[in-house]
């Protein structure tokens, strides 16, 4: 291995040392020194024997050292000041030098000890959510217990989410009831309640309170079922539209009104089918027949939801 990976890791090894050291402090000295060298031996296990005296010099750069006396390499002895006071800045500055030296999984096994003795608050996520609301999110996006969310992302997604919500509302509304090709049926009473941010926009600043039967969430509802009307009326008004061509111009309809029998002739049936279809497939009154089936499937949708 390189001589910049030894120094990652002998850097590793001193951090989480130092970090034990301050958890142990209150210990008596030889449960300390044990848990101690228990982590320097199994540093030590995973070096080859050719690098451990060049692993340990380098350690005990980190750390004052003393040696046994036997010739072996000097195991290092990390002092405490159990019997200095220490101010807090002394405290912090000290966790804040072990802190830059520890690997992100460390970092993460420190915090969770410091929320765990109440010495820090837990921060739900990073994104500053009430932790019902994370829940929601989390379950929505199926994310696993492990993964972050990442705060600025969070935040940046509700910004695309609103654009994209203004978008669908006005182009539903518009289609229903805009100038021009609406399909809309005539004398409707579907109608907007105006745009949907005004709702968004209340109900961030908490104002929605005093709007009862007009919220955010029977708004959305109500953009929702009228969005799934009109892509269920697209697919229904062709078959509307079929069987009302079919009604009008199928042989068996112009038999039917003619009629049967010897004075029936070819032209007569031509004649009513010719009538028929000058008007029904007209170009025009194909996509006002067209626009109506999609408006009244619909009208008939949202009244369904009382909408």
């Amino acid at each position: 291995m390189s001589f910049a990976d030894r120094t990652t890791r002998v850097s590793a090894l001193a951090g989480r040392l130092r970090v034990l050291q301050c958890e142990l402090a209150d210990e008596e000295p030889r449960i300390r020194e044990e848990q101690l060298v228990a982590v320097l031996d199994q540093a030590v296990a995973s070096e080859q024997p050719q690098d451990v005296p060049s692993f340990i010099e380098e350690l005990l750069t980190w750390f004052p050292a003393a040696g046994d006396g036997s010739g072996s390499a000097p195991t290092p002895v990390i002092k405490t000041k159990a019997s200095e006071p220490r101010s807090p800045a002394e405290w912090a500055g000290g966790l804040i030098k072990a802190w830059d030296s520890l690997s992100p999984q460390d970092r993460d096994a420190l915090t969770a000890t410091l929320v765990e003795g109440g010495v820090i608050q837990p921060t739900p996520a990073g994104v500053g959510m009430p932790p019902e609301v994370e829940q929601d999110l989390r379950s929505k996006l199926q994310l696993q217990p492990g993964d972050r969310l990442d705060a600025a992302r969070v935040m940046a997604l509700v910004t695309i989410l609103m654009d994209f919500l203004s978008f669908c509302d006005q182009a539903a509304w518009r289609l229903w009831s805009g100038t021009g090709a609406s399909i809309a049926p005539p004398g409707t009473d579907v109608r907007s309640n105006g745009p949907i941010l005004k709702f968004v926009r209340n109900y961030v600043m908490g104002t929605d309170v005093n709007l009862p039967g007009l919220g955010l969430a029977p708004e959305l509802q109500r953009l929702q079922h009228l969005m799934r009307g009109v892509m269920g009326g697209i697919g229904e008004s062709g078959r509307v539209y079929g069987e009302m061509l079919w009604t009008v111009l199928s042989p068996e309809s112009i038999k039917a009104t003619v009629g049967t029998g010897f004075t029936k002739s070819k032209q007569d049936y031509w004649d009513l089918f010719e009538a028929r279809a000058s008007k029904t497939l007209d170009r025009d009154e194909i996509k006002r027949e067209i626009r109506l089936a999609i408006g009244r499937y619909v009208e008939d949708w949202m009244k369904k939801f009382n909408r």
